[in-house]
């Protein structure tokens, strides 16, 4: 690209590249890489304008699974520490994946899934679940309604502050508490 200038900063051991006078990449002496930006305080750094309903042309990140057309397919985000000692990577941390619905080709129904590890079990386990219909699923992978949570809720409040579940019927107030067990209030 004509235009386009490398700079190495010696003085304050930087790097950075960009166009003219603007910085479009840098990495600092301290390691830290700032994108749209010359003073990045984190790792990574990404600063620009994103529309108000952000896509693959126009977002701060996008992560794509290059893998041919598959169900389950879709990128992700995985987070991992030391675990053990000073070098022990976790491997299979908790993550945040977007999964493809289908193997369909020409289909884009995606959803998300985000998972969590637990000491001593084997793998990752998924916690919450956004499909791609926006029903969200707690304690299930495959949601059945909006709100679809599979084991124990509990509402708690600081001393003396009561807590409540509000039944609200769009064009009136109303609402219903069922049970395919018996109920006690």
């Amino acid at each position: 690209d004509t235009g386009s200038v490398t700079r190495f900063s010696s003085a304050s051991g930087s790097v950075s590249l960009g166009s003219g006078a603007n910085d479009h990449l840098l990495i600092k002496n301290t390691g830290n890489v700032g994108i749209g930006t010359t003073s990045p305080t984190s790792k990574l750094e990404v600063h620009g304008s994103v529309g108000v309903i952000p896509d693959t042309t126009n977002s701060s990140l996008a992560i794509r699974d290059t893998s041919a057309v598959g169900a389950d397919n879709g990128g992700s985000i995985v987070f991992s520490g030391i675990y053990t000692g000073t070098s022990g990577f976790l491997g299979s941390g908790p993550y945040i994946k977007a999964y493809k619905l289908n193997a369909n080709s020409g289909d884009y129904s995606y959803g998300l899934k985000f998972a969590t590890r637990q000491n001593g079990v084997g793998s990752q386990a998924i916690g919450l679940t956004i499909t791609p219909d926006q029903k969200v699923g707690i304690g299930t992978t495959s949601p059945a309604v909006e709100l679809d949570l599979r084991g124990n809720m509990r509402l708690d409040g600081s001393s003396g502050t009561d807590r409540s579940i509000y039944f609200r019927n769009q064009g009136s107030v109303g609402g219903s508490i069922q049970s395919d067990k018996d109920l006690s209030l």
